[in-house]
């Protein structure tokens, strides 16, 4: 009897370490959410937030539960005319794992997307169709968003994603005023679900509050970003870069790098869709704010030849219901790459 149980004993030892076993090998063979909370993009790391959020609305329990929900890693609050500088370390501060800093209007950040704009652009467009809009919102957020995103102007025309000479980020306008806010209309979880800002960066972000907020702040500086609409489809595992090759070894720049001609063999810009679109989709690339190759694939080497300033624009075509028009509507907006 004791033998049995013996037996009993090893063979159940031996069946839990192979379980344990093979759980272990998937999770190291596999891009898990677990063990790789950042996809790579090349040595970069990236982190989605947002822009512009007033101050007075961190006395809101439902912001904060909307950030955890979103996955939201940065916010940036709304810039601060008395706010200079940002050395007033003890305005920066951690909530759970997300890290919040007041932004200083001393650092030029071009609003390549306003969410109140958008609203003002279909009222001015409009006014009928606001109705529809407001109409469909409660039952199809996401299709009264994307009515107002395909005919917002401020969009279609691109003017502030062509010539802004800053970094573009997207602002959701977030202020104590805005249409609806008493009720909450959108809700805070709905806001961040439609679009939301990516910043690559070259280290970790290691929770240390002083250190990350200058992390952060100086891949805003340096352009590191895009702006992508992730209700059409998630887009935090987008990935562009400058790949340099010179004569001894190979240079990769992430998204508002800077390259020069001069001393290298060649250069190419990598292009990699986060995944394949639900929807019809064209990658646009524009040099000098004119258009300079349209193609559909997922992954590409685009070789540069010339100096200029590159942009990545991902475009969908999303059904609207008839009898309304579909238009092709923004999905990833980059920042640019400066070729000398």
């Amino acid at each position: 009897m004791l033998v049995l149980k013996n037996k009993i004993l090893l063979i159940s030892f031996f069946l839990v370490s192979l379980y344990s076993f093979l759980v272990f090998w998937l999770l190291f063979h596999s891009k898990n959410d677990l063990l790789y909370p950042r996809r790579q993009c090349a040595f970069f790391y990236t982190y989605k937030g947002l822009y512009n959020v007033d101050k007075k609305h961190l006395k809101k329990p439902s912001l904060f539960k909307a950030i955890a929900n979103n996955g939201i890693d940065f916010v940036l609050l709304t810039p601060d005319k008395n706010l200079t500088s940002l050395k007033k370390r003890s305005l920066n501060f951690y909530r759970d794992q997300t890290l919040f800093i007041p932004f200083s209007q001393t650092q030029k950040i071009t609003s390549v997307v306003d969410l109140n704009q958008i609203w003002s652009d279909k009222f001015h467009y409009n006014k009928l169709h606001i109705f529809w809009t407001l109409l469909t919102y409660p039952f199809a957020p996401e299709t009264a968003f994307l009515y107002l995103l395909q005919h917002s102007n401020s969009i279609s025309k691109q003017s502030s994603f062509l010539k802004s000479k800053f970094a573009t980020l997207a602002s959701f306008n977030i202020k104590s005023n805005n249409f609806l806010s008493r009720f909450q209309i959108p809700s805070y979880s709905q806001v961040f679900h439609l679009v939301k800002n990516y910043v690559l960066t070259t280290s970790e972000l290691t929770g240390k509050t002083n250190k990350d907020t200058k992390t952060l702040n100086q891949a805003i500086k340096n352009a590191q970003s895009f702006v992508g609409f992730d209700f059409l489809g998630t887009t935090k595992n987008f990935c562009s870069f400058l790949q340099i090759k010179k004569s001894k070894k190979t240079i990769i720049k992430p998204i508002g790098g800077k390259a020069s001609l001069s001393g290298a063999k060649n250069i190419s810009l990598y292009i990699h869709l986060p995944e394949k679109p639900k929807f019809p989709y064209q990658v646009k690339i524009y040099k000098n704010q004119k258009l300079f190759l349209t193609y559909s694939k997922l992954e590409a080497y685009i070789p540069i030849s010339q100096k200029g300033v590159y942009k990545i624009l991902v475009e969908l075509m999303p059904p609207l219901p008839r009898p309304f028009r579909t238009y092709w509507t923004p999905w990833i907006i980059s920042n640019p790459f400066f070729i000398n």
